[in-house]
C-alpha cells in the first residue's frame, strides 16, 4: 500500500509538471486540482477515487484553505513541507484502521504538493523536474536559505542577513554577501495572511478580502453544480 501512494503521488506531480499551464501567473481553482488528480489517477477504482479528490477539496474547511502551508502561499516552503510530513505520518499510521481516513488524507497531502508547483516560480524558471525525488522517504525539510537542486529557498528567516536579494522578471535571485556567488531562488505567491517572502522579492500580493471573495464564490458555484448534477 505504502508503494502504492508512493508512486501515486509520483505520477500526479508528473502530470501538473508537463501539464505547463499551471504556473506563477494561475489561480488553481479546485476544479483543477479536482482534473489534475483525476486525470493523473483515472486508472483507479471510482470509489478510491471519489475519497483522494474529496480530501484534496478544501472549499468548506476555511481555516485550511486560508492557510500559507496549505497551498505554499506567501513563501511558507517550510511551513508546507511540515503540513505534508505530517499528513504523510498520519496516513501511515493510520492504515490499519480504516482505509478511507488514508484516501482523504492522502488527498489532502496532494493539495499542497500541486500546489508547489502551481503558486511558486519553480516552473517559471523553466524547471520540468520534481522537486523532490525521495522515493518511500519523507519529504525534506524546506528550510529558508538552503539549497535543493540548485535552487535557493526563499523565507524569511534570520539567514537572511547573509544575503541580498533582487527580482529579475520572475527570477528572484540571491547573493550571498561573503563571497558575491549568485543563486536562483524558490518564491511564490503572496497573500496577506503570512508574512514569508521578503518584499525584496514579492512579485504579487493579494489581499486575504479578494481571496476570501473568490473562495466564496467558488463556494456557490460547487454547490449549485454538486445539486444540478443531484437532479
Amino acid at each position: 500500500m505504502k508503494r502504492k501512494l508512493v508512486f501515486l503521488f509520483a505520477l500526479l506531480v508528473q502530470v501538473l509538471i508537463f501539464s505547463g499551464v499551471y504556473s506563477f501567473d494561475s489561480i488553481a481553482y479546485n476544479q483543477v486540482h479536482q482534473g489534475i488528480t483525476e486525470e493523473a489517477l483515472s486508472f483507479l477504482n471510482n470509489d478510491i477515487l471519489d475519497e483522494i479528490v474529496d480530501g484534496n477539496d478544501f472549499s468548506f474547511d476555511f481555516n485550511a484553505r486560508n492557510s500559507s502551508e496549505v497551498h505554499f502561499d506567501s513563501c511558507n516552503f517550510n511551513g508546507a513541507a511540515q503540513y505534508i510530513r505530517g499528513k504523510y505520518t498520519s496516513i501511515l499510521s493510520h492504515f490499519s484502521v480504516t482505509g478511507s481516513r488514508v484516501l482523504e488524507e492522502f488527498g489532502n497531502l496532494l493539495h499542497p504538493a500541486q500546489d508547489f508547483y502551481a503558486h511558486s516560480n519553480w516552473v517559471d524558471m523553466g524547471r520540468t523536474d520534481e522537486l523532490f525525488e525521495t522515493g518511500l522517504d519523507q519529504w525534506p525539510l524546506l528550510q529558508p536559505f538552503t539549497m535543493h537542486k540548485g535552487v535557493m529557498i526563499i523565507q524569511n528567516s534570520p539567514a537572511i542577513s547573509k544575503y541580498t536579494l533582487r527580482l529579475e522578471g520572475k527570477s528572484a535571485i540571491v547573493e550571498n554577501k561573503e563571497t558575491s556567488i549568485s543563486y536562483p531562488g524558490l518564491i511564490s505567491g503572496v497573500v496577506d495572511t503570512y508574512a514569508g517572502c521578503p518584499p525584496e522579492v514579492i512579485m504579487m500580493r493579494i489581499p486575504v478580502i479578494l481571496i476570501q471573495r473568490l473562495r466564496c464564490s467558488m463556494d456557490i458555484l460547487t454547490v449549485e453544480k454538486r445539486v444540478m448534477d443531484q437532479d
